[in-house]
């Protein structure tokens, strides 16, 4: 007989025994022996003391970067090449030799059948681009055509419109045009490093910042995940003005989102920016993320990016690094050029901004869709990065959002910067800036019953009617609409309206201001008549309307209108 301590020692044994059988025979049976040999030491490499397991994994890694590095070299350029963006525009003639070269090197590597996700045959376009000298044919009109016909932004695309910029090995061209414009937009923004991503839009860009810093906060703080803590659920503190892409982002990847209230006095110079003080109120040991705008898309108002790092920092004892998000979509290329009109700071030169969205398509005059997510450092990038090794297909990993994805469009955009240069951005933000507080102060002195909501930026004029205009904004959009073909954005909470500042029509001020005058005298005529006629009369209901699931539902009835095709089953 043994006594009870022995017994209780041999069952221990047991069970671990047969718990290390029962798990080698999982591992062999899912990576054979080797890859179950693998596993093993590798879990004892992680397990080494004092850090030193994971410096001898980081170094290996470090060397298998060093070899991708080899085989993926820098990209080449022969014609255009610059650190930042020049100050002076890039002439055509130098942009089109350089886009030739890009051709001409996806052209050797198209010639050793590299796929690159292409199913249609495109050697059509190399042989009228390209000839034996990479080079475009002086005998022919190809030149003169483009010269007459095409802006560069329309020869960019049509020379790149095919490549697939998940194959950075067979095409070139769109990765060293992705570098750049990440490089110029990084050293715009005063990044630390250079660790920044092109985007279909801001939405995809907002979404990647949502994804990288919840991916952050799990891997750092266990925040989050299907086997972090209990109730740990991920949140997200922003002011209700932030763009409904966060909110979008928020529902795709379950994460809480709190949100703080803005200056609400029209009056104030502060209009529309966040209320620091409950934005602080709404952090706790589950926050990720804060947020700020610059600017904000409804009122054009830039929120204090300082005084949301300072909240940050003022939880960091406690609650550890929150990063600070700042959506820079709508004032891109806008308000990095107006330092000396007073813009509140935004940048990364900001203590505590880890992240910032950036449109190249607004202001920065590229198509649709091209957008920057950019990171202060690179660590903070590989967060982002999604990785796959268990697909048959072979290992997958995508940067963003997208796997395949259109190469002409970063083309497009590297070649509209170039031509445009620096100086030219600077004097349009300055253009934008003056008009747009000349906006301000005709419709103050010049329209009546119209007062301008807080102290609007260089991206646009929200503004309201008040007095015996009131509640009368959605109608006077209707009017004006039919005085002047006017579309301005419809707002709510409160109600009013707002002008986007662009160059297409920055200029036409003077006519903005007679045809509201005359929308103002059309409804002071006929009030019911502009208050329920086209958008008014829905804007005006869901204005006051309280089940605002009522109106999610006639949204989305509005979205099938929209996506259905006409006489559908």
């Amino acid at each position: 007989e043994q006594d009870a301590f022995t017994v209780m020692l041999y069952t221990a044994f047991t069970i671990l025994v047969l718990w290390i059988s029962h798990q080698s025979y999982s591992a062999v049976k899912k990576h054979g022996v080797v890859g179950a040999v693998q596993l093993l030491l590798l879990g004892a490499v992680k397990r080494i003391p004092f850090g030193v397991g994971h410096k001898i994994i980081a170094s290996e890694i470090e060397n298998v970067k060093q070899a991708v590095q080899k085989s993926l070299p820098p990209p080449s350029s022969k014609y255009v090449s610059f650190d930042e963006l020049p100050a002076e525009p890039v002439s055509r003639d130098l942009l089109r030799k350089e886009m030739l070269y890009q051709l001409s090197l996806e052209k050797k590597v198209r010639n050793r059948r590299g796929h690159g996700g292409i199913y249609v045959a495109i050697q059509e376009k190399y042989e009228k681009y390209l000839g034996d000298d990479q080079q475009i044919d002086s005998n022919t009109n190809i030149m003169a055509v483009l010269d007459q016909s095409l802006s560069i932004a329309e020869e960019t695309y049509l020379l790149f419109s095919h490549t697939n910029g998940l194959y950075p090995f067979l095409f070139p061209g769109p990765r060293k045009f992705e570098l750049d414009l990440i490089t110029w937009t990084s050293k715009l923004l005063h990044a630390t490093e250079c660790a920044a991503n092109m985007t279909s839009g801001g939405t995809e860009s907002i979404f990647l910042a949502v994804k990288t810093w919840r991916s952050y906060a799990l891997h750092h703080k266990n925040i989050g995940g299907l086997h972090a803590a209990s109730g740990s659920v991920p949140n997200i503190v922003l002011p209700i003005t932030a763009h409904p892409a966060f909110t979008k982002a928020a529902d795709f990847l379950s994460v809480e989102l709190r949100f703080a209230p803005v200056v609400s006095d029209i009056s104030s110079p502060k209009f529309g920016t966040v209320d620091l003080a409950q934005m602080d109120a709404l952090v706790d040991a589950n926050t990720i993320c804060l947020v700020g705008s610059a600017p904000c898309f409804p009122y054009s108002a830039v929120d204090d990016i300082r005084g949301i790092c300072v909240i940050a920092e003022k939880h960091r004892a406690k609650y550890g690094h929150i990063p600070v998000h700042v959506d820079n979509c709508l004032g891109a290329f806008v308000l990095s050029f107006l330092e000396e009109n007073q813009v509140v700071p935004f940048d990364f030169r900001v203590k505590g901004v880890c992240s910032i969205s950036c449109d190249l398509h607004k202001h920065g005059g590229a198509d649709k869709g091209t957008s920057i997510i950019l990171y202060d450092r690179t660590e903070y990038r590989q967060f982002q990065y999604y990785a796959y090794t268990q697909w048959p297909g072979g290992l997958y990993a995508n940067a963003t959002f997208q796997g395949a994805h259109n190469g002409g469009l970063k083309a497009v955009a590297w070649s509209v910067l170039l031509s445009k240069g620096r100086t030219m951005f600077e004097k349009n933000a300055q253009q934008l800036f003056v008009a747009v507080n000349r906006l301000r102060q005709a419709l103050t002195e010049k329209v009546p019953c119209c007062q301008v909501l807080g102290s609007p930026v260089a991206c646009g004029v929200p503004f309201k009617f008040v007095g015996k205009l009131k509640d009368c904004d959605y109608a006077i959009a209707e009017a004006l609409n039919e005085v002047g073909q006017w579309e301005l954005v419809r707002m709510q909470f409160p109600p009013a309206l707002f002008f986007h500042a662009g160059h297409g029509w920055i200029n036409e001020i003077p006519t903005l201001i007679e045809d509201l005058n005359k929308a103002v005298t059309l409804v002071m005529k006929e009030p019911n008549k502009y208050k329920k006629s086209g958008m008014a009369g829905i804007y005006g209901t869901a204005a006051t309307f309280p089940d605002r699931s009522i109106l999610e539902q006639t949204l989305t009835a509005y979205l099938d209108v929209v996506h259905t095709p006409p006489n559908s089953a």
